[in-house]
């Protein structure tokens, strides 16, 4: 077999596209030589990443040995080398078959056993590693019994890129993003709690997800899917709305995000009557001066001191306008909650006392 480094040798010594995914199909799905120069278009399931083998007579002689017809998972890596060989190099040549002649006539035609073993000729003096195709498949064999050839049964988590599997038709802008996580209980075949993306924009933001929790294990009122979704400033990109649904008691809600001045700072966060960062004002630096948080009269305010050589957090000041239920000038009282002269290299803190109900947030 192979060692990594020298299949990364080989792999790397190829001039062509063509040649790097011959080889990266061997590695990948463990497949012998005539199967996979066998191969057509048709057989390269790239939604749902599979390679299938079909036994039939091919134009080069090559042959899938014993005849057997299977379909053999690959990996995500395959599937985008082959789209990138499509588009650099097969180009519009009209051919059912994956390796053809590509700069040697007869163009188009399939690739043969003689092609392949000079490519390999080539190599080996390129590269200096004595090797042959059928080692590929050794090296797949070694690789499945080292990794203990696993069953489904084992299997923890799943992550899909690309939308590769199509779980969503028309995923916008999913290119190198992840699109599925899956997490599993008792194995692939058990409960699985998946979270799957709605798509996402030119700058990679998520547009939402789903969250799906299996009710099998959590119950019909928790197991059920959940629907998140994102917008954003059309020439910020920053978040303008979150939508979350309905869940534990709690209404479904959508909640804007507001800024202020040319800087685009955060100020407030809020959801139609529920408000939940009122304003946030900073100072010259863009550090925060006060936050607002609460809605109506029941607000509470966070305010920052720094110190003026370093910068430092040193004191905040933690307010709340509380109704004693006692008729007073101005109609609200503020009682402060105060940590002073905090020494820089200790992160600064809030000590609110909770036994004293004014205070209690």
């Amino acid at each position: 077999m192979l060692t990594a480094a020298e299949v990364q040798a080989v792999l790397d010594g190829c001039e062509h596209l063509r040649d790097r995914l011959l080889f990266a199909v061997l590695l990948d799905c463990g497949v012998r030589i005539g199967e996979a120069l066998g191969l057509r278009h048709e057989d390269m399931g790239i939604a749902d990443r599979t390679v299938a083998i079909v036994p039939r007579a091919n134009d080069s002689g090559a042959r899938a040995k014993a005849g057997i017809a299977r379909t053999i998972p690959a990996s995500g890596e395959l599937m985008r080398l082959y789209a990138d060989y499509l588009t650099r190099e097969y180009g519009s040549l009209d051919s059912d078959y994956v390796f053809v002649n590509l700069w040697a006539q007869p163009y188009g035609r399939s690739w043969t056993y003689a092609a392949v073993y000079d490519l390999v000729l080539r190599l080996r003096e390129r590269t200096g590693i004595d090797f042959g195709p059928h080692q590929w498949r050794h090296t797949y064999a070694t690789g499945l019994l080292r990794r203990g050839s696993q069953s489904a049964s084992n299997q923890l988590a799943a992550w899909v890129y690309d939308n590769s599997n199509n779980a969503v038709s028309g995923m916008t802008d999913a290119i190198g993003q992840l699109t599925t996580q899956t997490a599993y209980s008792g194995g692939a075949g058990g409960a699985a709690y998946v979270t799957q993306a709605k798509g996402f924009n030119a700058f990679g933001e998520s547009l939402g997800e789903t969250i799906t929790i299996p009710s099998s294990t959590e119950g019909t009122v928790l197991g059920t899917s959940y629907q998140f979704g994102h917008t954003y400033g059309a020439t910020t990109g920053l978040p303008l709305t979150g939508t979350y649904p309905a869940a534990g008691g709690l209404p479904s809600e959508t909640v804007n995000h507001g800024y202020a001045t040319v800087l685009d700072l955060p100020t407030t966060l809020g959801a139609g009557l529920t408000g939940y960062a009122q304003g946030v004002t900073c100072d010259a630096f863009s550090r925060v001066n006060q936050e607002t948080i609460g809605m109506g009269s029941n607000l509470a305010y966070l305010t920052n001191t720094y110190d003026l050589r370093t910068g430092n957090l040193t004191d905040q000041l933690l307010t709340r306008a509380v109704d004693p239920g006692q008729p007073r000038r101005g109609g609200l009282r503020l009682r402060p909650v105060r940590q002073r002269d905090l020494p820089d290299r200790h992160p600064p803190r809030v000590l609110v006392d909770l036994r004293d109900p004014v205070l209690r947030l």
